[in-house]
């Protein structure tokens, strides 16, 4: 049915696709199995062969599928599907099996099922439930919680939104972007080193450091690069266990010279200097039991996507195995070996390419980073302020309840403060309705 819909009437003359009796795409395309990406960035869309046409397929006995091989395809797409907004057909009970009379009616029955819903109920159940529902309310943060910490919670969500919408007063004496934190977020009576700033937000990190949900539920803040490298080159020194170091393969493409004037204007030395936000660096130092985040998207049905945070469980040679601790997918292991990559987006006057395994460890990340991720336990250090648009409320929004935050300020005079820079561009607020 869906094949005769879709194909029907394209090659009369009043048809879009017709100019001149001759179609104007040029069809039929040449077979192709898959669907790829051309040079220039177009899809060319998998095409069937051209000695095969629909008559001969529904003769070949190998295409022809029974009721239960098709429902083991349907349900084995609609898992697909169902994974990949977080859930699983394990979480629903098995439906009842429908009589065999029932079957042979075909199709029609459950297509005219499907789409006779009443509408008009369905839109004032909407609406219903649009009145109740807003971005303020968080059922999930509500669930098992006393009176009290639901008025706790309560209050750290209207100050995030606060923040947010750059509603927060600033201090006496003070720039007028700058925000006074609440004292149960900051402790002002400890300096704020880095060692007491990894305690408190990894504590017992030792005897845990090979735990998943312990790791999974924690993270360090931070706004820059430099400040994340840092951190988590301390953290990994304390990770019991030998390291393994992998290092990278770079080169410069697309630089209009010869070979000679390549090598003399870029040495390997300086290529692998270079580090550029979303490339891994050209020394990655591994241990077992490391937190590591992956930097691109290998294959989304396994939910190895970029941002995937996972721990190193093996390191060989020429790979890495990784078991996912987030996710749809928390458990499943995986081989994440040394690949070519290439930042889209620079202002070098050349291309650079390196050749390593798509990983950073993240015990630290930036703010940036950490967009979508729901934490237990968020260690905010600022030893400078943010410096964009809604940075300091990405970061504080992270935690599902305040008990799970701390922040770390340093003054000028690198003593603890409460008082941070939050930068929010009230203009771009103008545009958009607000409910």
């Amino acid at each position: 049915m869906c094949w005769s819909y879709v194909c029907d009437r394209v090659s009369e003359k009043r048809s879009p696709c017709m100019n001149k009796c001759k179609c104007i795409c040029h069809f039929p395309k040449k077979y192709c199995d898959r669907t790829v990406f051309d040079e220039s960035g177009f899809p060319i869309y998998m095409r069937r062969r051209q000695n095969i046409s629909r008559r001969n397929m529904t003769k070949d006995d190998k295409l022809i599928l029974n009721d239960k091989q098709v429902q083991f395809y349907a349900l084995s797409e609609i898992d697909d599907l169902l994974r990949s907004i977080g859930r699983s057909l394990k979480n629903y009970p098995q439906l009842p099996q429908p009589p065999s009379t029932y079957l042979h009616q075909g199709s029609n029955n459950l297509i005219i099922e499907e789409t006779s819903y009443n509408m008009t109920q369905m839109e004032i159940e909407y609406n219903q439930l649009l009145e109740n529902c807003n971005e303020e309310q968080n059922m999930r943060l509500n669930k098992g919680h006393s009176q009290q910490e639901r008025e706790d919670i309560e209050k750290f969500a209207n100050w995030v939104l606060a923040v947010g919408d750059g509603k927060v007063h600033p201090p006496a004496d003070a720039n007028k972007d700058d925000i006074l934190i609440p004292t149960e977020f900051c402790d002002l009576n400890n300096l704020n080193s880095v060692e007491n700033m990894i305690s408190s937000t990894y504590p017992d990190l030792i005897n845990k450091c090979h735990e998943p949900k312990y790791l999974s539920q924690r993270a360090i803040l931070t706004p820059t690069n430099a400040t994340v490298n840092q951190l988590n080159s301390l953290i990994v020194e304390k990770i019991p266990g030998e390291s393994v170091r992998y290092y990278s393969l770079d080169s410069a493409e697309d630089f209009g010279g010869t070979d000679d004037d390549l090598n003399s204007a870029f040495p390997i030395e300086y290529l692998n200097s270079i580090n550029i936000p979303g490339l891994p660096s050209h020394e990655l130092k591994l241990k077992i039991g490391v937190v590591v985040m992956l930097m691109r998207n290998l294959n989304q049905t396994l939910g190895l996507c970029n941002g995937t945070r996972m721990i190193v469980t093996k390191c060989l040679k020429h790979c890495v195995e990784c078991e996912v601790i987030c996710g749809s997918f928390v458990g499943t292991r995986h081989f994440i070996p040394r690949m070519e990559l290439c930042p889209s987006d620079t202002k070098m006057s050349f291309k650079l390419v390196r050749k390593q395994m798509p990983l950073q460890i993240c015990y630290a990340m930036t703010i940036n980073k950490a967009q979508g991720q729901s934490l237990e336990n968020v260690g905010l250090y600022l030893p400078k302020s943010v410096f964009t648009h809604g940075q300091f409320y990405v970061a504080i929004s992270r935690v599902t309840s305040p008990k799970g935050l701390k922040i770390f300020i340093d003054d000028e005079d690198g003593q603890p403060s409460n008082i941070t820079q939050n930068v929010v561009y009230k203009e771009i607020f103008y545009a958009l309705p607000r409910f």
